[in-house]
């Protein structure tokens, strides 16, 4: 997993170097974690694989149904860590309080595909992270928010945008969870490429396959690469897998891969915070500030103990296929951020209206 640590050197910072308010309050004993929309098909395998983890001293379940049957089940798993139910608009409060970790899984049954949902899937979905992100905001503002619900592009701008707007300079405390890509490029080119266990494969661009490339030069010996083979292992990645059929076929297969991928982001987040094993990458969905001409990307990332440390930074010599890959998937994923500012601005406005009607 730390094969990318060199590119890391030169990364981007992104986290504060003073001692403010924030690291006090992170830096607790004990860890909760707080899981809204765990009542979906991702969030109850999910609730079990945190608390599998024996990483949480707490695990807030939320949703807008009742949650105490399934808080009440996990209890009953025969490992140390509370349990807690929560429900609807004001129990989302008590969820999120004091937690260091958000997960944001609710909405629609996640497909990273943005072709696969419909308009108003996507804005629904889009309005519930808008809902999940100003309550982060305004009651839980040093915890990290990790946005999981797809269309994921368009759903983290959105969260984005919401923390822009509170002129919240807490762009490390936002991320979306991307490491599915990473998942999907071990188990396609793991073999192939021979590489050690636990090595990420650094993937950028996009949230789906077609949007996005893995960096296969960063992970073998540039002169032992040639074209044919890049180009071979880049389109066996991006082939649709067996979960990408189904999920086609509108068979909901896919919803304890994307469960494990979750997990094990958040495992990852709370081993570095805890300072048990700092350092930890993982493949991200951010906020850029614009370093690769789009608002938000796709790139690996360095845990440290207060959100993202560091940002990956391209290698400055790439495969010439990955290069030229990367400049035609760009424009997709600028559109899809695009979308989410968009829907955005539409939740917004239709926020105000809605204030002037009443008043």
């Amino acid at each position: 997993m730390h094969s990318l640590v060199n590119f890391f050197k030169k990364g981007t910072s992104v986290q504060p170097n003073n001692n403010t308010t924030e690291q006090i309050a992170t830096a607790v004993e004990g860890l909760k974690v707080a899981l809204l929309g765990s009542m979906n098909n991702i969030g109850q395998p999910l609730s079990l694989l945190l608390k599998r983890t024996n990483l949480f001293d707490e695990i807030a379940l939320h949703d807008e149904m009742d949650t105490k049957d399934q808080a009440e089940q996990l209890l009953s798993v025969d490992l140390p860590g509370k349990v807690t139910s929560h429900r609807g608009k004001e129990g989302i409060k008590s969820a999120i309080k004091d937690a260091n970790i958000v997960l944001v899984v609710g909405g629609k049954v996640y497909h990273p595909d943005i072709s696969k949902f419909s308009r108003d899937e996507v804005y629904n979905n889009c309005k519930y992270v808008y809902e999940c992100s100003k309550n982060c905001v305004a009651h839980s503002p040093f915890a990290i928010t990790c946005v999981s619900t797809g269309p994921l592009t368009t759903t983290f701008t959105v969260a984005s945008e919401v923390f822009k707007a509170a002129h919240r300079n807490f762009h490390y405390k936002v991320i979306g969870v991307n490491n599915f890509l990473s998942i999907k490029a071990d188990l396609a080119l793991g073999s192939s490429l021979r590489t050690k266990n636990m090595q990420v494969i650094p993937v950028i661009g996009g949230c789906t396959p077609k949007t996005s490339v893995p960096l296969i030069s960063c992970v073998t010996a540039k002169s032992t690469l040639s074209t044919q083979s890049s180009i071979f292992l880049t389109q066996k990645y991006q082939r649709p897998s067996v979960l990408d059929i189904a999920s086609s076929e509108n068979r909901d297969v896919s919803s304890m891969t994307q469960a494990f991928g979750v997990c094990q982001f958040a495992s990852s987040l709370a081993k570095t915070i805890s300072s048990k094993q700092p350092g930890f990458i993982e493949n991200a969905f951010v906020m850029t500030k614009d370093t690769y001409d789009i608002p938000c990307f796709g790139l690996p990332v360095m845990f440290g103990k207060f959100g993202i440390k560091s940002m990956y930074d391209l290698p400055s010599k790439m495969h010439f296929y990955e290069a030229g890959l990367l400049k035609i998937i760009k424009p997709t994923v600028a559109k899809e951020v695009k979308e989410g500012q968009e829907i955005y601005k539409q939740i917004v406005e239709g926020i105000e209206e809605k204030k002037t009607f009443i008043e």
